[in-house]
């Protein structure tokens, strides 16, 4: 499922990753190798191709991004993501024991 966070997330890294590519010259490959490890994850992430990336994944890129980032380049404006409850469809909502 492709959720409205989950989309949010993908082009909040794209934004990030695209931004460090243009103040660098490297391309998404080469940041994807160095910054997670495999040249081709970012571009079959962007696709669907991966359907998921763990939180922990997520923070471990941007910390190393964020170490390197280019000097008098600013981090790019980024998308909250929501963590309010979300609606459930087509369930009826269980009740609580508390």
């Amino acid at each position: 499922m492709n959720t409205m966070n989950d989309k949010i997330v993908r082009q909040n890294l794209f934004k990030i990753t695209k931004a460090y590519a243009k103040a660098t010259g490297l391309s998404l490959s080469t940041i994807s190798g160095r910054f997670y490890g495999n040249q081709a994850f970012l571009e079959d992430f962007r696709s669907g191709k991966i359907k998921s990336m763990t939180v922990r994944k997520i923070d471990e890129m941007l910390e190393k991004l964020s170490a390197v980032w280019p000097e008098g380049v600013a981090w790019p404006e980024t998308v909250p993501i929501s963590m309010a409850r979300p609606e459930i469809r087509g369930k009826k909502s269980v009740k609580s024991t508390d």
